[in-house]
């Protein structure tokens, strides 16, 4: 086991409270700042962002749906150092990487372009092993510096820690315990969604509140007292000042005018408030800002908004972009991790970096894979009848993937380059004993 330096982490300075931003120009001005290197202020932003419950729902649907598929393992090298590696790092997974911490580092990652982690390394008593706990750091203190094309981080004691970009170099010097996400490569921080979430969040967030209004003055219960023309001084006070102190909304007094004896009634009734089409144009601007939010981040709409017909084929339509999001959320993460995090885990308890397992997410979505299933079972119980007729069941075979059995050993067919004639199907082929037959079944 190779001999590790450990290295003291820095600590998080005290981050403030969201700013308060409720107007487009200086949401704007924030953007600008980001684009420009300010990462720190477009934090901030996100932070208030992430108060809004339908941004909020989005985004952790989407890191759910990476923190919740299945993660497998592979040997980096077909010996016994490398399935050792596989079965120590299927015990540490959660512990470097806890799903809480993987969905803080890629929320940053994807809405403000780069998230910050450090690695926090500890000895874990039952395995011995050295295991380093990604431990994420608030972006709030982090800008670029397009003078050295790195970035700087502010901490704790009020030092500067410059770092650099993994999408900018070959290989990360490794003379810090940092780990910096970027899932969108060069210069990520300017690819982040916030640059495009920034707009409905805010309309969402304006129009929500109109709603309220609107529904507070239809609530609130407010009476209109009717006193007539003319009425008793004394009378119109007693009568106003009893309606006052009635528990509930306010109380408005119109004088009315006198009735056909001159002397007109007392009355009351509700302050109704006309909301009319005023109210359903906000109304369709706070749900037209949700869907936009909800199709950023997930790439299709809800369930629960899908309407009118064709509901059925537009939901398995979301599954499948959702997926397509995973996947690359997946690959980003993986890229990520086994740089900054698996080879050095890998050289403290195995001496080699290069023993780092490589790691699979499976992003396929069950209906897929039922609906692969049900393929597989239609074209088996045809092939016989379309042998019959001269198909190449091989052929078919190559075409969809589907394992053959050659001479009892289990193969599966893939399908031969462009520019190579496909072979008759002859019933004397033999197995090959090329790399193709190694890990056949018997």
């Amino acid at each position: 086991m190779a001999a590790r330096r450990p290295m003291k982490i820095a600590r998080e300075p005290a981050i403030p409270t969201a700013t308060r931003l409720d107007r487009v120009e200086s949401v704007r001005a924030v953007i600008t700042a980001l684009i420009e290197g300010d990462i720190g202020a477009a934090a901030s932003l996100i932070d208030q962002m992430w108060q809004n419950p339908r941004l909020r729902t989005a985004m952790s649907t989407r890191l759910a749906g990476l923190t919740g598929a299945e993660v497998r393992w592979h040997p980096a090298k077909e010996n016994r150092d490398g399935r050792a590696a596989v079965a120590a790092m299927r015990d540490d997974w959660r512990k470097i990487f806890p799903v809480a911490a993987r969905m803080q580092l890629h929320k940053w990652g994807l809405l403000l372009g780069a998230g910050f982690a450090q690695r926090n390394w500890y000895t874990d008593t039952s395995t011995a092993r050295d295991i380093p706990r990604v431990q994420v750091f608030h972006p709030r203190t982090a800008s670029w510096s397009w003078w050295d094309q790195r970035y700087q981080v502010q901490v704790y004691d009020g030092k500067i820690a410059t770092l650099e970009s993994p999408a900018l170099v070959p290989q990360p010097s490794g003379n810090s315990e940092w780990v910096i996400h970027e899932p969108f490569g060069v210069h990520s921080w300017r690819e982040g969604y916030v640059v495009s979430a920034w707009y409905p969040w805010l309309g969402n967030n304006l129009s929500s509140r109109d709603r309220l209004r609107a529904s507070e003055k239809v609530g609130e219960g407010n009476l209109i007292a009717e006193v007539p023309h003319g009425a008793d001084k004394v009378a119109a006070t007693e009568y106003r000042d009893g309606l006052k102190s009635m528990k509930g909304g306010a109380v408005i007094v119109c004088e009315t005018g006198a009735g056909e004896d001159g002397q007109g009634n007392f009355n009351v009734r509700p302050l109704e408030w006309s909301v009319g089409n005023n109210y359903a144009v906000v109304d369709s601007a706070t749900a037209a800002t949700a869907v936009d939010l909800v199709i950023l981040f997930l790439g299709g709409n809800l369930q629960t908004e899908v309407k009118g017909g064709g509901s059925y084929a537009a939901v398995s339509g979301q599954g499948e972009i959702r997926a397509d999001y995973i996947e690359n959320d997946a690959e980003s993460e993986g890229d990520t991790v086994a740089r900054q995090v698996l080879a050095q885990w890998a050289e403290a308890n195995f001496g080699d970096p290069a023993m780092a397992p490589t790691r699979e997410v499976v992003t396929d979505p069950p209906a897929r894979d039922a609906a692969a299933a049900t393929m597989a079972a239609s074209i088996s119980q045809s092939l016989d009848n379309l042998a019959r007729h001269g198909v190449d069941t091989r052929a078919l075979c190559e075409r969809f993937r589907l394992p053959m059995q050659l001479n009892g050993r289990v193969q599966v067919q893939v399908s031969a380059p462009a520019s190579t004639p496909a072979q008759p199907n002859d019933p004397n082929a033999q197995p090959s004993d090329g790399p193709a037959q190694e890990n056949a079944t018997p």
